[in-house]
Order: C-alpha cells, then structure tokens, then sequence
C-alpha cells in the first residue's frame, strides 16, 4: 500500500521519478505474485503426495482418495497454465518484450478469472453429488418456463376465441 500511494503522489505532483515508482511497484507484485505461485504449486504437490499415500494406506477409501488426488491434480495444472500465463505475460510487459496483442489482452485480463471460473466446472464434473444436484435444478427450472409457456399458449387461446 506504500508504494502504491507513493505512485500516486509522484504522478498527482508530475514528479520525473514518477516512471520509476511504478516500474518499482511492478516488480514488486511480480516476484510477490511469483513467489505465490510458486507457494500453492509446492503446496498442490504436497498434498497430491500425501492423498497418495493415504490411499495406499487405507484401501478401503481408496476409490475416495484417488477421485481427491485426480481432482486436486486437475485444479493444480489449470491453475499453473492460467498463472504462468499471466505472470509470463506480466513479465514480457515489464521487459518490453513484444507479444501479440490479442494473447496480451487474454493473459492479463481472462486468465486469472478463467482460472477461478474453472474451478467450480472441475468440482461438477468430478462430483456425483453435485452433477445431481444441477441436473435437478435445471429440470426444476426448464419444468417452471415449460409451465409457464403452456400457460401462456393457453391464455392467449383464450383470448383469442373472445
């Protein structure tokens, strides 16, 4: 937050060091955002490893442990390919390295929220529970419009024959 007002104060005052501040501040939130990264990935790996071996070591929940192990290994490769996408681009803009505009705009913009948004799709794909749970909602739903369409269709019947 300090740097951050200070590059708001160099550039409310049009002060020369105003450049430098934010490519200060940008640095900063790279190798912070990096070393996040790097965290959950170590953080993903381990406990992969650790569902793992309790799976081995218990055999009767192993169906149980395997689906978790698969589904965190899931989440853990999109979150790195949306994160090192963003952060690779994060780098290239920092570098002045030349990327093309279109993957610029979807790395700086959509990966980070393609990556959350993907997370709930990981969950209903691999949870039985929650597949049943959205498919009765969406015949809950499709049922109601259905309804109101038939009483629609009649009511406008009804009006016509008057």
């Amino acid at each position: 937050a300090i740097i951050e007002t200070t590059v708001i104060v160099l550039y409310w005052v049009k002060s020369d060091n105003f450049y430098l501040a934010m490519d200060t501040m940008n640095y900063i939130e790279l190798f912070v955002m990096s070393l996040i990264f790097v965290l959950v990935v170590v953080s993903n790996i381990f406990s992969v490893a650790k569902l793992k071996i309790s799976q081995r070591n218990r055999e009767r929940v192993a169906g149980i442990n395997k689906r978790a192990t698969i589904t965190v290994f899931i989440l853990s490769i999109l979150f790195c390919f949306f994160n090192v996408t963003f952060i690779a681009t994060y780098y290239c803009f920092l570098l002045k390295i030349e990327v093309n505009d279109t993957f610029f705009w979807i790395a700086m913009f959509l990966a980070l929220p393609l990556n959350s948004a993907s997370n709930p799709l990981v969950y209903i794909l691999r949870k039985e529970h929650m597949r049943v749970y959205i498919r009765r909602e969406f015949n809950r739903v499709t049922s109601r419009y259905g309804q109101m369409q038939k009483t629609h269709t009649v009511l406008s019947r009804g009006t016509s024959v008057l």
